[in-house]
C-alpha cells in the first residue's frame, strides 16, 4: 500500500471517539483534513465505481441487486445507499495481494443533506451483515466536517483552505472481535490510516478538476 497524500492520517482522538467505543472490544480510527468540500467528499465515497483507483485495501466492491435503479452523480452509477447490501473483497496480508477476504456489510445510514458542521456532519455508516450477532458485531462510520485551516503555501506565507475533516471510526464487539484484535488489530490501525490518506488525495485530486 502506497501513501499518496499530501498530508497523513493520525488515530481519532479519545475525546472525540463515539460513545460506543468506551465499551468496544476494538476501535479502530483514523482522520486527516481535506482541501475538498465534505459533499463531494462523501460522493466520492459512496460510489465504488472509484475505489479500484484509490483504494489499496479493498480490491473490488460487489452491491447486491435490489432491483432499484442506482444512484447517478457526476461520480458514477453504483452509489452505496441507505439499507444497501454489499461486499467488500479486502487484502488482510499485505504480503499477498491476490489473496482476498469476503466481508459482507449493510448501509445503516447515510446523511447527505446536512450542513457539514460538527454537530450535522456529512457521512455514511455500515455494519457487519451475515454473521451471528452475539458473535461479531461491527459499525463503520465515515464522517465528514467543514473546516477551514491555514497552511503553509511554500513560499514563506500562510494560506487559508476551506475543506473539511474526514473521520472514520470502526467497533467491534463480540467473540470474534477478540480474534480480530490479536490477529489484525494493529494491521487494521496502519489500513485505516493509509486509506483516509490515500482517499484524501482521490478527493483533493478530483475537487481540482471540478473546480
Amino acid at each position: 500500500m502506497s501513501r499518496t497524500s499530501r498530508t497523513r492520517a493520525t488515530a481519532v482522538p479519545p475525546s472525540s471517539l463515539p460513545a460506543s467505543a468506551s465499551s468496544a472490544v476494538l476501535v479502530i480510527s483514523s482522520e486527516i483534513r481535506i482541501a475538498a468540500p465534505a459533499q463531494h467528499c462523501l460522493a466520492l465515497l459512496r460510489d465504488t465505481n472509484t475505489w479500484s483507483s484509490w483504494n489499496s485495501f479493498v480490491a473490488k466492491v460487489d452491491l447486491a441487486q435490489s432491483g432499484k435503479p442506482s444512484s447517478t452523480t457526476a461520480y458514477g452509477t453504483q452509489m452505496l445507499q441507505d439499507g444497501m447490501n454489499f461486499t467488500m473483497h479486502v487484502r488482510m496480508d499485505a504480503s499477498k495481494p491476490d489473496s482476498l477476504t469476503e466481508t459482507k456489510l449493510v448501509v445503516t445510514g447515510c446523511n447527505d443533506t446536512g450542513d457539514g458542521t460538527n454537530t450535522s456532519p456529512l457521512g455514511i455508516t455500515w455494519n457487519t451483515a451475515g454473521m451471528p450477532r452475539f458473535a461479531l458485531r461491527t459499525e463503520r462510520t465515515n464522517e465528514f466536517s467543514a473546516e477551514t485551516w491555514e497552511e503553509d503555501d511554500g513560499v514563506g506565507k500562510k494560506r487559508s483552505v476551506q475543506g473539511c475533516r474526514y473521520r472514520t471510526v470502526e467497533t467491534m464487539n463480540g467473540p470474534l472481535a477478540y480474534v480480530v484484535k490479536n490477529m489484525y488489530g494493529t494491521r487494521l490501525q496502519e489500513v485505516f490510516e493509509i486509506w483516509a490518506e490515500d482517499f484524501a488525495a482521490a478527493a483533493e485530486e478530483g475537487g481540482k478538476r471540478a473546480g
